[in-house]
């Protein structure tokens, strides 16, 4: 049986680019998807600039929707207050051709890819340095397996690495595309566009497309029903603020783990990487750029293991992912739940004006969360 040095299951964000950074490194890597690919993925779809940095190379034009270098915040009454930066601020993408790039990037660097196929449990064997990988049509061997297959898979949890999480740990997103031809696009370039909602810890989003927007509402996930009620309501208004033609919507609803909860982040030979490991910043609810940068560390430690026959990849990646997140998921979480329901937002007041300007220094920097002038 061929023993690969790592096989990666999930080819989203995290899990492309952990494979790409492997099999840079000389690993022999082997890339899985339940799905088809390109494949559909629930999301708002903006990349801020600093996920933009981690990027290896430039986004091709076919991939980025909008550039943006603005964000406009909604109060409560659908007045805004706006601010532009003179760089670029993030983009916008669709997640299909997004993922569907990383993961040709990933196989450009030299991993093997194979979907759809199914990933039914990953067992290390004791005694051996091997993870046995059951699939739907068989079983594959690898040294290490980069576990990365989202918020709701279940082969960390059937590993015992990963407990049933209690719904408040956990956000709650509902999306849909709305299509609004060029005069849409024009209105909202360069902007994204926050909604401060009734909701403990929510916001609601849209976000240009080159021909309409991500609409969106998110929150807590012990208040998913209530956002059901609301987000009909809360669509219907901003077509009305843009002026287009309101489809019957189809929104779909996802679930993702708020950072800030002691998480397993896996074993010796079995690392947990992006939603799968709870890596979600939980008040601005960007997952992507942590995605991508779990998988990175991921990598970077599957590698030295490849080196160091003795070394623990699993207990230093824990270490590393520690050391790059928790302390910023904590003051995220303190953020989120101290901002409320974001009642006393209003357009025009400083205290607005303040709250604009923590959120495009999070777009900004990875560490915003430390730095003094992030309240």
């Amino acid at each position: 049986m061929q023993i690969y040095d790592v096989i990666v299951v999930g080819a989203g964000p995290s899990g492309s680019t952990a494979a790409r950074i492997a099999a840079k490194n000389g690993l022999e890597v082997l890339l899985l998807d339940q799905k088809a690919f390109p494949r559909e993925k629930v999301c708002g779809g903006y990349l801020s600039c600093k996920t933009l940095r981690l990027l290896a190379e430039p986004l091709p034009d076919k991939v980025v929707e909008q550039s943006i270098y603005g964000v406009r915040l909604y109060d409560g009454h659908y007045r805004f207050i706006q601010k532009k930066e003179p760089g670029l601020l993030g983009v916008t993408v669709r997640r299909d051709q997004f993922d569907q790039h990383l993961v040709q990037e990933a196989v450009r660097a030299g991993a093997q890819f194979i979907s759809p196929l199914k990933v039914r449990y990953v067992q290390p064997v004791e005694g051996f340095q091997k993870v046995h990988v059951y699939t739907a049509d068989g079983m594959l061997a690898a040294k290490k397996v980069i576990v990365a297959e989202g918020a709701n898979g279940v082969v960390a949890q059937r590993a015992g690495l990963q407990k049933k999480w209690r719904k408040w740990q956990w956000g709650f997103t509902l999306t849909t595309v709305i299509k609004g031809g060029q005069r849409a696009a024009e209105q909202a370039v360069p902007y994204v566009e926050l909604y401060c909602i009734p909701f403990l810890g929510g916001f609601g989003w849209a976000f240009p497309l080159r021909d309409g927007y991500n609409i969106g509402v998110g929150s807590w996930a012990c208040q998913a029903h209530a956002l059901y009620r609301y987000v009909t309501p809360f669509l219907a208004q901003v077509c009305r603020l843009k002026n287009i033609g309101q489809e019957a919507p189809r929104f779909q609803g996802s679930y993702m783990p708020a950072g800030g909860f002691p998480r397993k982040l896996g074993s010796r030979s079995v690392l947990l990487t992006g939603d799968c490991g709870g890596f979600v910043d939980p008040f601005s609810g960007e997952g992507i750029y942590y995605g991508i940068r779990s998988g990175e560390i991921a990598a970077s430690e599957v590698v030295k293991s490849m080196v160091k026959g003795d070394y623990d990849a699993g207990a230093n990646y824990r270490k590393r992912c520690k050391q790059a997140f928790y302390y910023d998921f904590y003051c995220s979480l303190a953020k989120a739940l101290r901002s409320g329901t974001k009642r006393s937002i209003c357009a025009g007041t400083p205290k607005a004006d303040r709250f604009l300007a923590d959120i495009m220094h999070i777009m900004k920097n990875p560490k915003a969360y430390r730095m003094h002038n992030s309240s």
